[in-house]
């Protein structure tokens, strides 16, 4: 009976103008970040954080959640067209989605794509209602010793869950979480790593980082393989949604897409494009026509982008309960309620119960404004290809700009914003994944905080780690994303170079 009053008082706060703007100004500019390739929802987030400065919190955080689920509307447009995934979340779109619109079927896969995302975006925002005050509830009971546990496996999973080099992933992850300790001490007052420059002394920005990161050193990479699509012909668009008979096709491939999108999601570092490769890999496996997968088949199209919306509902779940983001968009986000002034966790749906369920029933309603939009504004998102990419770059770098500018009204945070693009541009360009240095970052000073507040609180003596059930349940889980990646290469070696699944 309580969630259904707050879900109808997130429904009225919903449809108050100011938030009903910019909610349509949130997915919009999602749904065109996630067209145009190389940006995608984190990229859009960095840009429009600096924007919420002084905002009010309901609006401002409704118009960044739907940048993040309105982005991953946007990347099947490109991936169905012109072979070319907005970002690496819509990869698997382009399976089948490509060879559709290569037989004139380009309405057909984009209609599919479109319910798939409505679909997974929907449903998983049903579970997001279901489960989220139950995860809330549960949170309550931890306390620093078992939060510190929890982050620190947030850590592990990420680098555990990196699908290239791990090494890799955990210097990527020791980076950020270096990054997290620059400032003064949180107990002593003590400037640590500063290097003189009383600037840092409260820390580095993450608005900062973030454009840095994701904007200028997304611009720096795309000048070297940006392929213009200025020059691409757009095809006729015709039959935008299936018949009868091919939407109790895709039905099956949604529904499993959409549940295996929302339980990958919930995984720190997972994320849609995890998720998108094994709700294709399953529907192709229990398909009647398996063979015609890869040659235009729009059940692989159904399952990508179901899985793909499903994974955001399943990574908003851990932010908004626990304060740990499910994925590098999510861990973006969480940087932009802090400097709201939100802390996500065990109490925000106590704390902030009208701003919470407000962001989640906009979702709702931002999902379905999305769809009317790819339905009726399809061709004039195709149009948008056609920005010549230097007018685009040129306007992405001076909103960066202002955005690093604004944060303090210093020209340091603009200086540090381009120091961040070109490291941003070197970890992209040698594999370094983002993800982790993102997320240790962002938590890297709640770890410090909670893991000396244990101590304090147990007068220095680490057998506060392993007193409750909880703390013991998190660290064997722990030892099980360590043991187990180690077991089974052994198991390898054992075996002739055939892996024994766990």
């Amino acid at each position: 009976m309580e969630t259904i009053q707050y879900l109808v008082g997130g429904l009225a706060n919903t449809f108050t103008f100011q938030t009903l703007l910019y909610l349509i100004i949130g997915v919009l500019v999602g749904q065109i970040v996630g067209i145009l390739p190389g940006l995608g929802p984190v990229t859009g987030l960095a840009l429009l954080i600096p924007m919420t400065f002084g905002m009010d919190p309901i609006p401002a955080l409704v118009m960044l959640t739907g940048v993040y689920y309105g982005a991953m509307f946007g990347g099947a447009l490109t991936s169905i067209m012109f072979n070319t995934p907005g970002d690496a979340a819509a990869v698997v779109t382009t399976f089948d989605g490509y060879p559709l619109t290569k037989q004139g079927k380009a309405g057909l896969a984009i209609g599919t794509a479109t319910i798939g995302s409505t679909l997974g975006g929907l449903v998983s925002a049903v579970l997001i209602v279901l489960l989220a005050p139950l995860v809330a509830k549960l949170a309550l009971a931890f306390g620093p010793a078992e939060y510190t546990i929890l982050i620190a496996l947030s850590f592990l999973l990420i680098i555990g869950l990196a699908s290239k080099s791990k090494v890799k992933s955990g210097i990527s992850a020791l980076l950020g979480l270096m990054l997290a300790l620059i400032g003064q001490d949180p107990i002593t007052g003590t400037p640590r790593y500063t290097f003189g420059h009383f600037e840092l002394l409260q820390g580095i920005d993450f608005v900062v980082v973030a454009l840095g990161l994701f904007a200028i050193g997304e611009i720096i990479s795309s000048l070297e393989n940006y392929k213009e699509m200025k020059d691409q012909k757009v095809g006729k668009v015709t039959k935008i949604f299936p018949n009868k008979q091919e939407f109790k096709q895709i039905l099956g491939p949604i529904r499993n897409g959409t549940l295996i999108g929302f339980v990958v999601g919930l995984l720190p570092g997972a994320g849609a494009t995890i998720s998108s490769f094994l709700s294709y890999s399953i529907a192709k496996k229990s398909s009647k026509s398996p063979d015609s997968f890869g040659k235009g088949n729009i059940e692989g199209v159904a399952a990508s982008e179901s899985a793909n919306n499903g994974s955001v509902g399943g990574a908003m779940v851990p932010m908004l309960t626990l304060g740990i983001p499910g994925s590098n968009s999510t861990a973006v986000l969480l940087g932009g309620m802090m400097i709201l002034g939100l802390q996500p966790g065990p109490m925000f749906f106590t704390n902030y119960p009208e701003i919470a369920w407000t962001v989640i029933v906009s979702m709702f309603v931002g999902i379905i404004i999305l769809f009317l939009m790819n339905t009726l504004l399809l061709r004039g998102f195709i149009q948008i290809l056609r920005v010549p990419y230097s007018i685009l770059a040129v306007s992405i770098i001076i909103l960066a700009f202002l955005g690093a500018f604004s944060v303090n009204r210093s020209m340091f945070e603009v200086f540090l914003m381009g120091a961040f693009g070109c490291l941003g541009y070197f970890l992209k360009k040698n594999d370094y994944p983002l993800a982790p240095l993102v997320l240790t970052l962002v938590l890297g000073g709640l770890l410090e905080q909670n893991w000396r507040r244990a101590l304090s609180i147990s007068d220095g003596s680490y057998i506060a780690f392993f007193q409750s059930p909880i703390s013991i349940t998190l660290l064997v889980i722990g030892l099980l994303v360590i043991v187990i990646p180690i077991f089974k290469k052994f198991s390898k070696k054992q075996s002739g170079g055939k892996e024994i699944n766990v």
